[in-house]
């Protein structure tokens, strides 16, 4: 159906700008006249499929958070999805948010109308919309959305501040690298040329030599393994089973799993809170996992749940799942507190992730700065102990 933008004055005498969905433009002037809109202009926009609307995580963020406002401020929901089109005119998250509106106005409910964009709204994000729908609660369902993407949201900024300065250091020092093994070594080689060098330097020099004589080759092969490890890792088997040893890795295992289960625990308890009954809540807060081991524990407790046994009974028994965590489960079922619970444990994982990160940071740099040192310190000592040798036999 054709999509038409259109520019009008409400009753009151304020502007409206957004878009409809109508057979032609007389039917959507008509449209717009059934809600006492005066037209200042209607055009009929380019043709576009429902499937190449999507919103980025950054858009989805903002739009999640400005409707939860709006919905907690007592505006109705059409009228807050009109109010964010117009807000967003003119960017690029307009098309998704009119085409919600214009599903709400043909009697659809929201969750409904985000079906209709699975790559953007995700199943997690439906539920916990459908939940709130259902109680009448809808800006509560919005801000505990608001509430997981933001956290995610932390999370990835987090992880690439930790990443983005270690980066650069590696960068810095395979610069060093390259210019002292392609430029310094080979320019200065030729003042000691039929000298009797000694052996530490030597050694450099022939390293530097091997290094610069066949680059293309250990290039090409550098080239070659990572091409073998993307083809391997993009077997499902493999990269399942790679995925499953990280979690036993010492350091590594461990921020895997807290970070994973920190995102996990604050879905289940947002889910929980929202009146979703635990196996549904658990197959949705497993799309919050992305290692295969971890989703697979997960699986193993929902199958023991529908055996009649307790969420924590496979828990306690996984090789991945922290103790404590496990524990916590068993006092929140005996508690009747699993919620709240659940919530504390995302808080207490999240904070756990971010001091591992920041001590791995701060000790990454000084080791990845000495690293820098010794590579230029030795090269520097590979020329001076020569020069040296040579002032010696000049003075005698």
């Amino acid at each position: 159906m054709p999509v038409f933008i259109y520019e009008a004055v409400r009753s009151d005498g304020t502007r409206s700008k957004g878009s409809l969905e109508a057979v032609s433009s007389v039917e959507a002037k008509r449209l717009l006249r059934e809600q006492q809109l005066i037209i200042l202009s209607l055009q009929q926009a380019k043709s576009r499929k429902k499937q190449s609307l999507k919103l980025s995580f950054e858009q989805k963020v903002i739009f999640t958070t400005q409707l939860a406002q709006l919905l907690g401020a007592n505006v109705p929901l059409y009228e807050s999805l009109e109010a964010l089109e117009e807000q967003a005119d003119h960017d690029s998250s307009q098309p998704m948010i009119a085409a919600l509106r214009e599903q709400i106005r043909k009697g659809q409910s929201l969750s409904q109308a985000l079906a209709l964009y699975p790559e953007t709204f995700s199943p997690l994000f439906r539920a916990i919309v459908a939940s709130g729908e259902s109680v009448g609660k809808l800006d509560e369902s919005f801000y505990r959305l608001r509430q997981l993407l933001s956290s995610e949201r932390v999370s990835r900024q987090r992880l690439l501040s930790a990443l983005l300065y270690p980066s650069l250091l590696l960068c810095l020092l395979l610069a060093s690298f390259g210019v002292l093994v392609f430029f310094v070594i080979p320019s200065i080689q030729g003042l000691f040329e039929g000298q009797e060098l000694p052996l530490f330097t030597s050694l450099v020099f022939s390293f530097a030599n091997m290094v610069d004589q066949y680059a293309w080759e250990f290039f090409f092969l550098f080239v070659c393994f990572g091409g073998w490890s993307y083809w391997k890792l993009s077997q499902r088997a493999f990269r399942k089973k790679v995925q499953s040893r990280m979690l036993l890795w010492p350091m590594v295992g461990p921020y895997l799993v807290k970070s994973s289960l920190a995102r996990f625990s604050l879905t289940l308890s947002h889910l929980l809170s929202g009146g979703t009954p635990l196996n549904t809540a658990l197959e949705l807060a497993k799309e919050s996992l992305t290692n295969p081991a971890l989703v697979s524990e997960v699986d193993t407790a929902i199958a023991a749940i529908i055996a009649g046994h307790s969420f924590s009974f496979s828990l306690l028994r996984s090789p991945y799942i922290p103790p404590l965590f496990a524990r916590m489960i068993v006092i929140g079922e005996e508690t009747g507190q699993l919620a709240p619970i659940l919530e504390n444990l995302a808080q207490l994982y999240e904070e756990d992730s971010a001091r591992f990160l920041d001590r791995t940071v701060s000790l990454l740099q000084p080791v990845m700065l000495l690293g820098i040192g010794i590579i230029i310190g030795l090269t520097l000592l590979a020329i001076l102990l020569p020069l040296a040798n040579f002032s010696s036999f000049i003075q005698s």
